[in-house]
């Protein structure tokens, strides 16, 4: 092989592994979850999760008082995000608990309608004696999953917030 078609063959090479590796960084480009004015409700998650039409797998990454939040979204508004409760009861009564997630770059929360359940500080290794998932925590302890589930974690008390007060619009769409 001469020298030129060497040079030719290896330009051409480059080209394609370079117009292969732009695709793959298109490819994992987040997108945005956007109201139906415009306003950015947060970063669709996974960047390559469904269309947000899918309800069911949808989740954006929302940033609430200087945290970011996993909560699901579909075109009508945040939907139903469930998330796990525990408590120092053996049979899913008494106060609430959800797991520190401080360590985390974001926290999980649950969402019912327009409130979001999440855990508040401050946080303390203790003794969870049943656990169970749920939109929010009445949801959770009336079908207790795991009664008698002894473990030790690191818990805060339920903490509420309004989704109604970030002011967004419906239809949310991803831009």
């Amino acid at each position: 092989m001469s020298e030129a078609k060497y040079s030719c063959l290896v330009a051409a090479l480059i080209l394609i592994l370079t117009a292969a590796a732009a695709h793959q960084v298109k490819a994992f480009t987040a997108s945005k979850v956007v109201d139906a004015k415009g306003r950015v409700v947060g970063t669709l998650f996974p960047a390559a999760s469904s269309s947000i039409e899918d309800q069911t797998n949808s989740t954006a990454l929302v940033g609430i008082n200087g945290k970011l939040y996993l909560l699901n979204v579909g075109v009508n508004g945040f939907t139903d995000t469930h998330r796990h409760f525990y408590w120092v009861s053996g049979s899913c009564v008494g106060a609430p608990l959800m797991a520190d997630e401080s360590h985390h770059l974001y926290a999980d929360a649950a969402a019912s309608g327009n409130v979001m359940y999440f855990a508040q500080g401050p946080f303390s290794s203790m003794q969870v004696n049943s656990d169970s998932t749920g939109e929010d925590p009445e949801v959770a302890a009336s079908g207790c999953e795991n009664p008698s589930n002894q473990q030790t974690l690191s818990v805060g008390a339920v903490g509420t917030f309004d989704l109604t007060k970030l002011g967004f619009k419906t239809p949310f769409k991803a831009k």
